[in-house]
C-alpha cells in the first residue's frame, strides 16, 4: 500500500494497492464546501461521497489546498498520514478513537452549554461516554445519517474483535472480514472484487472522516438553547 508522511501531497486517496489503480483515476476533481459557503439542512449533503466514481482523490488534492488554512482539514490530514503506517490491530484502535472524538465533539457542540451536559458526554461514569452509546444518540437526534451510523457500527465492531484478544489478528480474519466487506466500497468498481478487506477498511474510514469533518460547525449552528417554560405554578 502506497505509504503518505506528513510531508507527503495528498493528491491521491491512499489506499490505493499499487500506483497503477492511483493513475487509472488521477485527474477527477470536485469541491468540498466549508461550513460558510455550503447550506445547513440536516441531510448534511456536503461529504465526500457525492461524486460517481472516485470522490476520494478529489477530496484529497482540494485538502492538500486547504490544509494551512482550516485547522479540521490539517487535523484529517495529519491523521492520515499516520493512520496509512499503522498495522491492522492499530489501524482498528486509531480509527476508532478518532471517530469516538469526533461524536463527542459532535454532541457536546449540539447539547446546551452547561455542567450537566458536559457530565452526560465526558464526565466519570458518562451515560454519553462510550463510542456505542454516543454513536446511537446522535444519530437518535440527526446529526449523523443513517449510513454513517451504519458504518460507525461496522469499525466499532472490527475494533471490538481486535480490541478484545491478544491473538493475531488481521482484516483477513473470518470474524474481522466479514465486517470489513459490508463496509461500502466508492473506488472504482473494477478494482472492488481484488481490493484487499484493509483497504475498504481505510477507504470507508476516510470517506466517513470526510463527511464529518465540518459537521462540529455545523451542528454548533443549531445548538440547542436553555428555556423558560410556561404554564408553570411558579414564576
Amino acid at each position: 500500500m502506497i505509504e503518505l508522511s506528513d510531508s507527503d501531497s495528498l493528491d491521491g486517496p491512499l489506499w490505493f494497492e499499487n500506483r497503477n489503480q492511483q493513475q487509472a483515476v488521477h485527474g477527477q476533481k470536485r469541491t468540498v464546501l466549508s461550513p460558510a459557503q455550503s447550506d445547513q439542512e440536516r441531510t448534511y449533503e456536503h461529504d465526500a461521497r457525492s461524486d460517481d466514481q472516485c470522490p476520494q482523490l478529489a477530496m484529497f488534492a482540494i485538502m492538500n489546498q486547504q490544509r494551512k488554512f482550516d485547522p479540521e482539514v490539517e487535523q484529517f490530514a495529519k491523521f492520515l498520514a499516520a493512520f496509512n503506517k499503522e498495522s491492522d490491530r492499530g489501524a482498528a484502535l486509531v480509527a476508532a478513537s478518532m471517530l469516538d472524538e469526533r461524536l463527542e465533539q459532535i454532541l457536546s457542540a449540539f447539547f446546551i452549554e452547561s455542567a450537566a451536559a458536559k457530565d452526560l458526554v465526558s464526565g466519570f461514569n458518562a451515560p454519553l461516554g462510550t463510542f456505542s452509546s454516543r454513536a446511537l444518540a446522535a444519530a437518535s437526534l440527526g446529526l449523523i445519517q443513517d449510513n454513517e451510523f451504519k458504518e460507525i457500527t461496522l469499525i466499532r465492531k472490527i475494533r471490538n474483535e481486535f480490541g478484545h484478544g491478544w491473538e493475531p489478528l488481521s482484516f483477513e480474519t473470518d470474524s474481522i472480514s466479514a465486517y470489513a466487506r459490508k463496509l461500502p466500497w466508492r473506488g472504482p468498481a473494477e478494482f472492488e472484487e481484488s481490493a484487499s478487506n484493509r483497504s475498504r477498511f481505510n477507504a470507508a474510514v476516510a470517506l466517513l472522516l470526510g463527511d464529518l469533518m465540518w459537521r462540529v460547525k455545523l451542528v454548533s449552528s443549531e445548538r440547542c438553547a436553555s428555556r423558560t417554560w410556561p404554564h408553570k405554578m411558579r414564576e
